[in-house]
């Protein structure tokens, strides 16, 4: 007895994933150990959650994965960053500055015109709220290019709400 609470003593399991002890329904009282599922939450025997396992990606990398670990990607993002003086421009076209969580944006993505992943007006940098709200979308392309084109420091003399954002996402109807 003396030597179980010694050992429970050096060996505190953590409370977030504390260890569930229950007499098992096999035969003389076995106990069986049962955790909360790092994947589902749920307590349940080992291996056998119902949530499928994330699928694991290669260890290879694509193309454009290796191109954006490139020293010279690495460059003109920090050129990019500098231009619009770390700031998201689509924050300052609504009238707020932030200043973290920034990533440069290629308008046009790499896949459809590789040969723009370079170009001055086809980058922008854009918060992580705002990167994730245009990821994939069309409909911001043409906002994106004239928030590119304009300097920060014009967004900001010029208050909010001076750059319509809403202009291309209107529909429009052709007679």
């Amino acid at each position: 007895m003396i030597l179980y609470k010694l050992k429970e003593w050096l060996e505190p399991s953590f409370p977030y994933r504390a260890p569930v002890t229950y007499a098992g329904a096999s035969s003389f009282g076995d106990v069986m150990k049962l955790i909360s599922c790092a994947r589902c939450g749920r307590i349940h025997p080992w291996g056998q959650c119902p949530v499928p396992k994330p699928v694991r990606r290669s260890g290879e990398k694509t193309a454009i994965q290796k191109w954006r670990s490139s020293a010279q990607w690495q460059h003109k993002a920090a050129q990019i960053l500098e231009r619009d003086a770390h700031l998201c421009k689509m924050c300052l076209a609504d009238g707020t500055i932030t200043s973290t969580g920034l990533s440069v944006h290629h308008i046009i993505p790499i896949a459809q015109a590789e040969d723009r992943r370079l170009e001055d007006g086809n980058l922008i940098t854009l918060c992580r709220r705002h990167h994730d709200m245009v990821e994939g979308d069309e409909r911001y392309v043409a906002v994106l290019h004239r928030l590119a084109s304009i300097p920060p420091g014009k967004l900001l003399q010029n208050g909010p709400g001076t750059v319509d954002r809403t202009a291309p996402l209107k529909k429009q109807t052709f007679l």
